[in-house]
């Protein structure tokens, strides 16, 4: 492969204020660096693919943890999950901290920083397998956001043939995989989007029985009924706020809700207090819970087989809105919340080398 020079320009992105509601433009600034230098055993990775998630933007948000590295710090570089691919390794400790053989060439993955090229010990990235699916999908497909759908479904929904499976946020990268695999497990499947393309994305691509645009409805409580007239067995909640109050007015008893995130507070300064759930999950027999994809890492490398197969079988499908360029990252991000995203929200900041 090609030698990278220490003299080719090198570029981080770094969180230049605390944004206020939704981030802006100066919220970020790029920022000219000098290329790393190798450390023991550490790795030189060129950043590939940059995804960009709406639960990011809580790590934005001035705390006095900033310093702990439990939110992101002024004037320091973000992370986001990472495609990149290994252009040095420290050849002076070859062996160190190197028991799954890298070597130069290699594509890995990570939570790394938003940066052109970096240096990273060699205990933080993990192989990419390019015979499962695209090197892309280790940030979409099969990474955290196909990992979330799938786990959010399957372990806390248990989904069983024939039930009503509603998913808000059904057009973006976690909800369009968990309402798939409801499909794929035999159930009715209704997604919530906020446009006729997105409506149009969920029925006729996927497959779903029926796309919710909740931009053009009065009334979603009425809405979640009619089109599910025997009520919601189980709730996939990507958005939260008044999208949550509306299905869950329309639970079944032993309904299953599962919390994956909650975009709609995600700006908000003073989240409105909505209905408290409490009453109506003793009435219902129902279950809520939230999670974190990381709560289920024993079984990532079997579900991520599972996920191949179904995409490789044409069970299912993905879609990435891919944008390119380091400097679209900030405009990438911000544009999550305007809904502007079918599937997963990336972007291409390199050419793997050969």
């Amino acid at each position: 492969m090609k030698q990278i020079s220490m003299k080719e320009q090198n570029q981080e992105i770094v969180l230049a204020k605390h944004p206020s509601g939704v981030p802006t433009p100066d919220t970020f600034k790029i920022n000219n660096i000098d290329m790393p230098t190798l450390k023991k055993g550490e790795v030189l990775l060129k950043s590939i693919y940059v995804s960009v998630d709406p639960g990011m933007r809580g790590f934005m948000n001035k705390g006095e943890d900033d310093a702990a590295g439990n939110k992101f710090q002024l004037n320091k570089p973000i992370t986001s999950r990472t495609v990149a691919q290994i252009v040095a390794i420290d050849t002076d400790h070859p062996n160190t901290d190197n028991d799954n053989n890298f070597k130069v060439g290699d594509i890995v993955h990570g939570r790394f920083a938003w940066q052109k090229y970096q240096t990273v010990n060699i205990a933080d990235i993990e192989k990419v397998d390019p015979t499962l699916a695209p090197i892309s999908t280790a940030v979409s497909m099969l990474g955290v956001p196909g990992l979330a759908a799938y786990f959010g479904l399957l372990n806390i929904g248990q989904p069983k043939q024939g039930e009503t499976v509603v998913v808000s946020g059904a057009a973006g990268s976690v909800g369009s995989m968990a309402a798939q695999i409801a499909k794929i497990k035999g159930c009715k499947v209704i997604g919530i989007a906020g446009s006729a393309k997105k409506v149009a994305y969920l029925e006729d691509d996927l497959g779903l029985d029926k796309g919710i645009n909740y931009k053009q409805v009065d009334d979603m409580q009425a809405t979640i009924k009619e089109a599910c007239p025997d009520g919601v067995d189980i709730f996939f909640d990507n958005v939260g706020g008044e999208l949550f109050d509306a299905v869950f007015a329309n639970i079944n008893r032993h309904a299953r809700i599962s919390i994956c995130g909650q975009i709609a507070d995600y700006n908000e300064s003073n989240p409105p207090q909505g209905p408290r759930p409490m009453h109506t999950l003793i009435k219902k027999s129902a279950r809520i819970e939230g999670f974190v994809v990381y709560d289920f890492a024993d079984e990532f490398d079997d579900a991520k087989k599972q996920i191949a197969d179904w995409y490789n079988n044409g069970d299912l499908i993905y879609k990435e809105n891919l944008i390119e360029g380091f400097e679209s990252i900030p405009d990438a991000f911000i544009g999550l919340f305007s809904g502007e995203n079918i599937g997963k929200q990336m972007i291409k900041v390199g050419e793997v080398e050969e």
